[in-house]
């Protein structure tokens, strides 16, 4: 199913300016977020016809609709006539009209009606004008993005992560929304990126809020990780898998957990996770029921504090992962190489 890590060998992660230049993060807007599957929403956030909802995907803002047909549209917020921002938030609408000087388009993107058109010029043909695109698809309910129209296809940037999840869990349609917590935090994306597939430091940052249980298989696919681990008093498997660049999904019997980490600046970055569960498995493991659930709240509290002292550490000249701990880090180093594949194109 993919490359097992390889073992104890000094493995040198990235250089601190990865952490601190605001250069280097200018290159992985446009070298990995423009080319990369972006999660930005679910189906049934827009499941009737004219339902949208607004993203923004490496600064490009994004109206996401169910078109006439019943297929799922990306289109760029973006009016063609002076940019301005077509719609806000989410909604249901029948044409996107901007809100500056009237000009409306159809679902399809397409030019429909501009306002006082003697006043443009002669030449000027609506039916030449319509909304920039990006590629967009689902997998198990969720909604990808790519604004690289000559990426992969979603089915291959998955890979063998969609048989990996199907297998464990075959109701990913069902799932809902149960909670949702929202950062803004001061550090690279990239920190916490690595904190999340570091598998070495939970039986100390976390020696009260987590239990460290044994890794029975780790290995990559493609650009994307794969952990998985059993603690024996439980018998089941858990999945700690990577979705390279920004997300990170903790899949369980009781709950799917997604986080995304996305950038603001080299220094800070918004993380959004979600909390998933089908309705039989709110019933049997109720977020208001604490002996079924961890406190996320306070392992994100205690990740957020490590990651903030690694941010303020990235500034010496000497900042450099040297060595790993094989296959507890075996996701971090495999991370570090992508971004660096990607960044060096």
């Amino acid at each position: 199913m993919g490359v097992p890590p390889q073992m104890g060998q000094a493995i040198y992660g990235l250089p601190n300016s990865y952490y601190t230049d605001q250069a280097i993060l200018s290159r992985e807007i446009s070298g990995i977020f423009r080319r990369t599957w972006q999660i930005v929403g679910r189906e049934e956030d827009v499941r009737n016809i004219g339902d949208y909802l607004t993203c923004t995907v490496a600064d490009e803002p994004l109206v996401v609709l169910r078109h006439l047909d019943g297929t799922l549209r990306a289109l760029l917020n973006l009016c063609a006539h002076r940019g301005m921002r077509l719609l806000d938030g989410s909604g249901t609408c029948q044409r996107l009209t901007c809100p500056y000087h009237s000009w409306s388009y159809d679902l399809d993107g397409q030019l429909q009606r501009v306002s006082f058109p003697t006043y443009l010029p002669g030449d000027f043909d609506p039916s030449t004008v319509r909304l920039h695109t990006a590629q967009i698809d689902s997998w198990g309910g969720f909604i990808f993005v790519n604004l690289d129209p000559s990426a992969d296809s979603l089915s291959i940037y998955l890979g063998d992560m969609r048989k990996r999840w199907e297998e464990y869990h075959p109701d990913w349609e069902g799932l809902r929304e149960v909670n949702r917590l929202t950062y803004t935090q001061p550090f690279n994306w990239k920190i916490f990126m690595e904190n999340s597939t570091d598998y070495y430091h939970i039986p100390f940052i976390h020696r009260r809020s987590l239990e460290l249980p044994p890794v029975i298989r780790n290995c990559s696919s493609g650009s994307h990780f794969m952990l998985t681990t059993c603690t024996p008093e439980e018998h089941y498997e858990r999945f700690f898998d990577l979705v390279f660049p920004n997300s990170y999904f903790h899949i369980g019997p009781n709950k799917i957990q997604h986080f995304q980490v996305v950038p603001d600046t080299a220094d800070r970055c918004a993380i959004d996770i979600r909390l998933y569960q089908t309705p039989d498995q709110m019933k049997a493991y109720p977020l208001s029921d604490p002996t079924k659930h961890r406190d996320i709240a306070q392992i994100l509290a205690e990740d957020f504090t490590i990651c903030r002292v690694l941010q303020q550490q990235a500034k010496s000249a000497f900042f450099r992962v040297c060595y790993s701990a094989h296959e507890l880090e075996a996701g971090v180093n495999h991370f570090d190489r992508i971004v660096l594949e990607h960044v060096r194109r």
